[in-house]
C-alpha cells in the first residue's frame, strides 16, 4: 500500500472523530462549552464549522506524521539525529495541538 494512502486512512479514521467530538460537536459534551462562552450566531456558525474542520484535519495529519514522518525526517540527509527528534516533535505538536487548545478554551470559558 502506497505511504500517502496510509496517511489519507489515519488522517480520516482520526480527524472524523476529532471533528465529531470537539467542544461545539454533536459529541462533545466531554469539554461541552462554558455558560458564560457567548454563543454563535449568523455566518460565525458555518465558519466556526470551517474552523473545526481545519482543526479535526490538522489533527489527523498530525497523528500521521507521528506514524510516518519520523522516517520521512530520518532520510532527509546529514542531519544529527537531535535535530531529527526536535523537528519530528515540533512538527507532531504543531499539527496536533490545536484541536485540545481551541476546545480547552471553549470549555473553560473566557
Amino acid at each position: 500500500m502506497p505511504t500517502w494512502l496510509k496517511v489519507l486512512i489515519v488522517t480520516l479514521i482520526t480527524g472524523i472523530p476529532a471533528f465529531l467530538l470537539e467542544s461545539h460537536g454533536p459529541l462533545g459534551s466531554f469539554w461541552a462549552p462554558s455558560p458564560d462562552f457567548p454563543e454563535a450566531s449568523g455566518i460565525e456558525v458555518p465558519l466556526f464549522i470551517l474552523l473545526g474542520l481545519a482543526e479535526a484535519t490538522a489533527f489527523g495529519l498530525g497523528v500521521s506524521f507521528l506514524i510516518f514522518g519520523y522516517r520521512w525526517l530520518k532520510g532527509l540527509g546529514q542531519i544529527t539525529r537531535g535535530w531529527v527528534v526536535a523537528a519530528y516533535m515540533s512538527i507532531g505538536w504543531m499539527l496536533v495541538n490545536w484541536w485540545p487548545h481551541d476546545s480547552l478554551h471553549a470549555h473553560n470559558g473566557l
